[in-house]
C-alpha cells in the first residue's frame, strides 16, 4: 500500500497483458526501467513491503493536489475527456 500514491507506480498496460498474461510483469518491469530508471524501480520494489496509512488530511491534499494537475494537463492539452 505504500506505493498506492507513488506516481512512478501509476502506468498504463494493454489489455492483453495485464488481462490475458497475468500482468506480464517481467515486461513491465523492463518497460519501467526504461522509463524511471533502475534505481526507482528498485525503490518502489523495496517500498511495496512497507505499510503507509495516510491520515484524511493527507488524502483532502492529494485530492487537491491531482484535481489542480488534471486541470493543468487539459490545459496542456495532454488529457482529453
Amino acid at each position: 500500500m505504500a506505493t498506492r500514491f507513488d506516481e512512478d507506480n501509476c502506468n498504463a498496460q494493454c489489455r492483453s497483458c495485464n488481462r490475458f498474461d497475468e500482468g506480464n510483469i517481467q515486461g513491465y518491469r523492463k518497460g519501467l526501467i526504461q522509463k524511471i530508471g533502475e534505481k526507482s524501480v528498485d525503490m518502489l520494489e523495496i517500498k511495496k513491503f512497507n505499510i503507509c496509512k495516510i491520515s484524511q488530511v493527507e488524502v483532502n491534499w492529494l485530492t487537491k493536489y491531482y484535481k489542480k494537475k488534471i486541470l493543468e494537463m487539459k490545459k496542456l492539452k495532454y488529457l482529453v475527456f
